[in-house]
């Protein structure tokens, strides 16, 4: 199958946009600031959608000598990227790797194989043993994991300071999954936050509230804010609370209806231990926003909250083509309207945080703000895509 992309780049003074199946993606000049929204669309005959590894191959394969890769990752089985690696270490990159410390388990796995032969530069199986495996995340928590899904690249194809950021982890199943990931390129400022980021992950600095202490940061060149968790409840805990619920507080900024106004939101899971968020896609509704959730998994809590409010719809995302499972793995929301007291926005907000009680308390897990025009519309383009494909299937209304 022809891999599918739905690149964007935003250079300074400028803007492009490319949309479409096998669209190849523009090559803009080594100085310019740029994003780039990558999506894994699967098909409903069950074939499977790479795109997103597909990409993240090329922008291997275009890493000079010299140049430095790192990447936080949860899961990793596919060789594709992992051969791309080993011969990238081979031409003189520079290669450090922190992943989740389960994703060794399997002796069979052909992935970590490649990268344990490939003498990379740094390559860490993170975790303290059981079911604690997360990097930073979480020293006292009964299970951690490192649950990020970030790649970077200090130079490729002409670009500097690459930042890629999604849904997506490397395994076959992924294929069948919708995911996303936002590209941003010629942003130091934000390559240097996320290279720290990096350096706390492989020297495993545990840390049980870092969002508090390292996990928050905004960057005026892209406009990224980046969450990052483990973050604490305001004891030190791990309990629902909504003044330090991340997702809850990026939805409290939404406290007028404007004509129009929308929150459309994919989430894999949506689980009854974030009843904040789920009171904020309430309020959200009463405002009278349209709030569309498209979703896998949904705790019974939590769908009781919000089936049949006022302009709530909900989605179940779960159909099975030639004995393959086609679901949604996002994690993302989309905000059109009044935020902040201002009007006429438009918002992405995506990474590897679900609404679980785990992404925020116990993981490594990475949240981005993102406000760009032409991503927006990238991202609701996805969303329509997502949502028309989505069946009525119970539990969920429509």
């Amino acid at each position: 199958m022809a891999p599918k992309f739905k690149a964007l780049t935003v250079a300074v003074g400028a803007l492009l946009a490319l949309a479409g199946s096998g669209t190849a993606h523009a090559a803009p000049a080594a100085d310019a600031t740029g994003m780039e929204a990558i999506f894994n669309t699967p098909p409903e005959n069950g074939d499977r959608d790479h795109s997103i590894e597909t990409r993240l191959v090329r922008l291997t394969d275009g890493t000079p000598a010299g140049a430095e890769i790192h990447i936080s990752l949860f899961s990793w089985t596919r060789p594709a990227l992992a051969e791309a690696v080993k011969a990238a270490q081979a031409r003189g990159v520079k290669v450090r790797i922190a992943l989740d410390g389960a994703a060794d388990d399997d002796p069979a796995n052909t992935a970590m194989l490649i990268l344990k032969s490939a003498g990379l530069t740094q390559l860490v199986f993170c975790g303290t043993g059981g079911d604690n495996t997360g990097c930073i995340a979480h020293d006292g928590s009964p299970h951690s994991i490192n649950h990020d899904k970030l790649w970077m690249f200090s130079e490729t194809e002409g670009k500097k300071d690459v930042v890629v950021i999604g849904s997506y982890n490397l395994t076959t199943v992924q294929g069948n999954m919708f995911n996303n990931a936002l590209l941003t390129h010629g942003d130091p400022d934000l390559y240097a936050f996320y290279l720290g980021h990096m350096q706390k992950m492989l020297a495993q600095k545990k840390n049980n509230d870092y969002f508090a202490d390292a996990g928050y940061h905004k960057t005026l060149t892209t406009m990224v804010t980046s969450y990052l968790s483990p973050r604490a409840d305001s004891r030190g805990g791990d309990s629902e609370e909504f003044a330090t619920d991340t997702w809850a507080q990026l939805l409290k900024y939404i406290t007028k209806y404007e004509t129009g106004c929308s929150l459309n939101v994919v989430q894999a899971n949506i689980a009854d231990s974030r009843t904040p968020v789920v009171d904020e896609l309430v309020r959200i509704g009463k405002l009278g926003c349209k709030v569309r959730i498209v979703y896998d998994d949904m705790g019974t809590a939590a769908l009781s909250a919000l089936k049949g409010k006022a302009n709530v719809t909900l989605k179940k995302f779960h159909t099975t083509a030639n004995d393959r499972e086609i679901t949604v793995h996002s994690k993302y929301m989309l905000y059109t309207g009044n935020y902040s007291e201002k009007a006429g926005r438009s918002l992405v907000f995506t990474g590897s945080h679900n609404i679980s009680g785990a992404a925020l308390r116990d993981n490594d897990e990475i949240l981005i703000k993102v406000e760009n025009a032409a991503i927006s519309a990238a991202y609701q383009d996805n969303f329509g895509t997502i949502l028309g494909r989505a069946k009525c299937t119970p539990p969920a209304t429509c």
